[in-house]
């Protein structure tokens, strides 16, 4: 990897959610999570990328990178509706929905033990976020 790809890397340990435009580069994200086995958990909602007006830019496209071996990865597509923080030009924008997506997880019933999930999103920008999750199953 040449200096200015390493320049624009960057790797976060992070909870639940992370949402932010990065411009081109490769961010590597990290999580940890439990769940019951056999249940349903949504590791990540990913709405479009949203204009003051409460129009959408571009979908970013979300892909499945590394199977789970105890259990399903799936991205649905559905509408989901953003979580702007009061301040944002775009808070008026939190309840209207739009095309995106879900990332959930599910184990095979019955599984106990750690799986581990990995799926890119490509951002309308041409940025990489490739996030890394260890799951949990107890």
């Amino acid at each position: 990897m040449n200096r200015a790809a390493r320049a624009r890397r960057l790797v976060l340990d992070i909870g639940p959610q992370l949402s932010f435009a990065n411009g081109g580069g490769e961010v590597l994200i990290r999580r940890e999570a439990t769940v019951a086995s056999g249940a349903l958990m949504r590791l990540h909602t990913l709405t479009n990328n949203i204009d003051p007006d409460c129009s959408s830019i571009r979908r970013a496209d979300v892909r499945v990178a590394r199977e789970p071996q105890h259990g399903r990865l799936t991205i649905v597509r559905s509408v989901v509706y953003p979580g702007f923080s009061p301040g944002n030009p775009r808070a008026h924008c939190n309840g209207e929905g739009d095309a995106g997506a879900k990332v959930e997880y599910r184990s095979t019933p019955g599984f106990q033990g750690d799986d581990l999930v990995e799926y890119e999103i490509w951002t309308f920008n041409g940025g990489r976020l490739w996030y890394t999750a260890e799951i949990h199953v107890p």
